[in-house]
């Protein structure tokens, strides 16, 4: 359906931080519990985001690609590469837009071979599905770090 996208790795995924225990989309959560990240425009969302990742991932042994485009119609806002292989999490943010039409962009997403799982990054309140087309989901609501 695609081609590779980190050819370089072909060994099975990694999916815990070795230095934590967790899972990786928990590392994730528990990095944006702990800052409190610009809600007033996606793209100041993401740019922090970004420098977040920039401070963090590569402890954890983790890259990211931003604006990954997986097709001509489809493009992920981080792509986070599980180590070991040519998979990883397809990490997407929004402040705006109807619930339905987001779930809609993640099914897209999860259609990926390269996908092996979803993290939304949201202000919004509303609820996912544990998995979507087999792929696990996962939410992660900014508002926690404003508590």
């Amino acid at each position: 359906m695609q081609a590779e996208l980190f050819p370089e790795f072909r060994e099975e995924a990694k999916r815990e931080d070795p230095k934590k225990g967790m899972k990786v989309h928990e590392a994730i959560a528990q990095m944006f519990r702990e800052n409190q990240l610009p809600l007033e425009t996606e793209a100041r969302l993401q740019a922090a985001i970004e420098d977040v990742f920039k401070d963090h991932l590569p402890a954890l042994g983790l890259a990211y690609l931003r604006e990954l485009r997986l097709d001509a119609r489809n493009r992920v806002d981080f792509f986070i590469h599980l180590p070991n292989t040519t998979h990883g999490i397809a990490l997407e943010v929004k402040i705006q837009g109807r619930a339905i039409q987001i779930y809609r962009q993640l099914e897209r997403y999860a259609q990926f071979e390269a996908v092996d799982e979803i993290v939304l990054v949201t202000n919004k309140s509303m609820t996912l599905p544990q998995c979507c087309m087999g792929k696990p989901v996962h939410l992660v609501k900014l508002g926690v770090a404003w508590l």
